[in-house]
């Protein structure tokens, strides 16, 4: 299982999000949408896009 400040060094190696925070709006955000693996697996911090629907 992943601890929060592994997952939060993870987020802060994605260069296209400068900052955990906006990562975790964008998460909880999208979150509830998620229906899928594949839409799981597209919040993943190392897959995550930031793109604005």
């Amino acid at each position: 299982m992943t601890t929060r400040k592994e997952l939060t060094e993870a987020i802060r190696g994605v260069r296209s999000r400068p900052t955990p925070y906006g990562y975790f709006v964008a998460l909880f955000t999208k979150l509830p949408l998620a229906h899928t693996v594949d839409d799981y697996e597209a919040l993943l911090p190392w897959r995550w896009r930031s793109q604005r629907d």
